[in-house]
């Protein structure tokens, strides 16, 4: 059921072309707009895009629309070429120039428009990244295009530095499209850079959104395929990726096969031993990291990410307890009622994933109770009417693995080093004038001293000597269980069990 495919992936940071074989990589340089330092993300090199080239754009619709309707078989690639044109008015279509990777004098074309995602990062670490379905004008086709601005400073690297490393060692490209690694040096927080430079880098992997999963199968076969793609960098490469969500993973829309983007977070696995440096994250972030911000960023958080996007996924396209059907007979999701915002559903997220504190100046967040709580617990506080079905089964396993692992913290302890309170100066400032003292009323009338031979005295019961299974000792071998039992022969339901987005106008998950 779980085909991994074998087709290397090809890799454009033009800058420039670079075709990928399946055992090494000559990586390109990372793409650099020298002086563009601050202003606007369209940079020096975005123009307005020629009518020549805008209309070949046309005809590569038409082409897609047409005789080439096999090469675009869900319509995705027509859909966002369509969003290209349409949104004129708004977003103007620009051409971007970028250097090629191999000559640096030789330059290439891409047409964008309106992008498809827009980060908006806070001041002191933003990067404002933003990504676009873009044409490539020399090739005739898709591409994807990021662009964001980086910081100049020792420790920080563009992105295209993360492929380097992930080609020589050899981690399974078949997973990957793109990939930069951020370095934080001796686990501060970083103010923001004196300099940033423009760096944009193009793959021609283009992807769909996660959300457009077929049915519970194809969702599970992605939830797997980036298990085994942050696995292979872990293990290969040692780094981790920091950020796994929904909207980091990604379905190739040419092979509909999956694939794991966005690694600006990512980091050497020596690199997570250096301190905390939780910046702005997504709702798919782990409890504990949530609950004790001054704690580590270790694997196991990294892992948790994977059920809480199964279980938003869940919650989004599958009915259960919360779900607003016409009637109780009846699975359609009543859309009149979604309008009206009554949604429990939306409550529920509301609280478990996106309820937070900013602390020390938006530098941390805590958080995460009801998700804390929830992971004690070893089960989410959602029911799906089919429980038995594969989606909701992994998520129920995940749950009770995870939660295992919860029930063997010491929360005490992990509050004092890890916990907010912990580093608070607020107790050191007040009441330090106060009187040591005993006061007599509180133990008048009370027989406190009791012989020694009249206290009471409790047999303790030997317990067998058991294992304790560490949290933060978690791996990716301790999910094998878990996948290998959905690999047993067992009932798929087909794409008509999925429903409308219950969080529609709330969560892009």
């Amino acid at each position: 059921m779980y085909h991994h495919p074998t087709l290397p992936w090809t890799l454009i940071t033009r800058t420039g072309l670079a075709t990928c074989a399946s055992s090494s990589l000559q990586s390109p340089r990372p793409v650099q707009e020298e002086g563009a330092l601050g202003g606007r993300l369209d940079g020096p090199t975005a123009t307005s895009a020629k009518e020549s080239d805008i209309g070949r754009l046309h005809a590569l619709y038409a082409y897609l629309d047409g005789e080439g309707k096999e090469d675009d078989r869900g319509g995705y690639q027509r859909m966002y070429i369509k969003d290209i044109i349409g949104s004129q008015r708004s977003y103007p279509i620009l051409e971007v120039v970028c250097r090629d990777a191999d000559d640096w004098s030789t330059r290439h074309s891409y047409l964008i428009g309106r992008p498809t995602s827009i980060t908006r990062s806070p001041t002191r670490t933003g990067r404002a990244a933003k990504c676009y379905f873009a044409y490539d004008v020399e090739n005739d086709r898709l591409v994807s295009l990021k662009e964001y601005w980086c910081g100049d400073a020792d420790g920080v690297y563009p992105e295209s530095d993360t492929y380097r490393e992930l080609n020589a060692a050899s981690v399974c490209q078949k997973y990957m499209s793109e990939a930069h690694l951020r370095k934080v040096s001796d686990g501060a927080i970083q103010e923001i850079p004196k300099a940033r430079f423009l760096h944009r880098i193009v793959t021609d992997r283009i992807g769909r959104p996660l959300e457009t999963y077929k049915d519970q199968e194809e969702l599970i076969t992605c939830l797997w395929n980036t298990f085994e793609a942050h696995r292979d960098a872990w293990e290969n490469a040692g780094i981790s990726h920091r950020d796994v969500s929904a909207k980091s993973i990604m379905i190739d829309m040419r092979t509909g096969e999956c694939f794991l983007n966005d690694w600006d977070l990512s980091k050497h696995r020596e690199e997570l031993e250096t301190g905390a440096t939780q910046h702005e994250r997504s709702e798919t972030i782990s409890a504990a990291l949530l609950r004790f911000p001054f704690k580590l960023n270790q694997l196991p958080d990294d892992l948790e990410s994977v059920l809480h996007v199964a279980t938003i996924m869940g919650l989004r396209f599958h009915l259960h307890n919360m779900s607003l059907t016409i009637n109780d007979e009846t699975p359609i999701i009543d859309k009149q009622k979604m309008k009206a915002d009554i949604r429990l559903v939306i409550t529920y997220m509301k609280i478990t994933y996106y309820h937070h504190v900013d602390r020390l100046d938006g530098k941390f967040r805590t958080g995460g109770k009801f998700k804390f709580l929830e992971l004690l617990v070893g089960k989410p506080d959602v029911n799906f009417d089919r429980p038995e079905d594969p989606l909701p089964t992994f998520i129920a396993s995940l749950y009770k693995l995870f939660g295992s692992r919860y029930q063997a913290l010491d929360v005490a302890q992990y509050g004092k080093r890890y916990g907010f309170d912990s580093r608070s100066s607020r107790a050191s400032k007040v009441g330090n004038e106060g009187t040591h003292k005993a006061i007599s009323l509180f133990t008048t009338g009370f027989e406190l001293e009791l012989e020694s031979s009249s206290r009471p005295t409790f047999p303790v019961a030997a317990s067998p000597r058991q294992e304790t299974h560490h949290l933060k000792d978690l791996t990716h071998a301790d999910l094998n269980l878990v996948w290998s039992s959905l690999g047993e022969e067992r009932t798929w339901p087909d794409a008509s069990e999925k429903t409308v987005d219950q969080l529609e106008g709330f969560c892009s998950g």
